[in-house]
């Protein structure tokens, strides 16, 4: 009976450890950003799909390390498919298209730059051109 109960405990512990991620607050985002898109970079890996959105920063509320006219690279994904009983991160929801104009709420840490998860850029109206 022991050794039952320690088989499932070991087949299901993959199980909880790839749960659902925990939501992160714009507020807390080490950089907030204006900007346009300039590239989007997607690589398809199976279970999730990982996108690198190159953002050319207008402006900077929020962060440090970057300056205005510089190309950000955030990182975002999104999961495939759902397999039958296996929990794991959604992912954000699709990424901004070419071209958009977009306010940008980014984590930066040594390894990478990621989007704020899940929600983490809004789209913006271009600039109107001065008469």
């Amino acid at each position: 009976m022991k050794l039952l109960v320690l088989v499932l405990v070991a087949a299901l512990l993959p199980v909880a450890a790839s749960a659902e991620r925990i939501s992160e607050k714009r507020e807390d985002a080490t950089h907030e950003i204006t900007g346009r898109v300039v590239a989007v970079k997607k690589d398809w890996g199976g279970e999730y799909t990982t996108f690198v959105v190159k953002v050319r920063i207008e402006t900077i509320k929020k962060g440090d390390g970057f300056k205005p006219g510089d190309v950000m690279e955030v990182s975002c994904f999104k999961r495939n498919r759902r397999i039958f009983l296996t929990p794991g991160a959604s992912g954000h929801g699709d990424p901004p298209k070419k071209g958009a104009r977009i306010r940008a709420f980014v984590n930066r840490s040594p390894r990478k730059t990621e989007g704020v998860y899940p929600d983490w850029f809004d789209v913006l109206e271009d600039k109107k051109d001065a008469p």
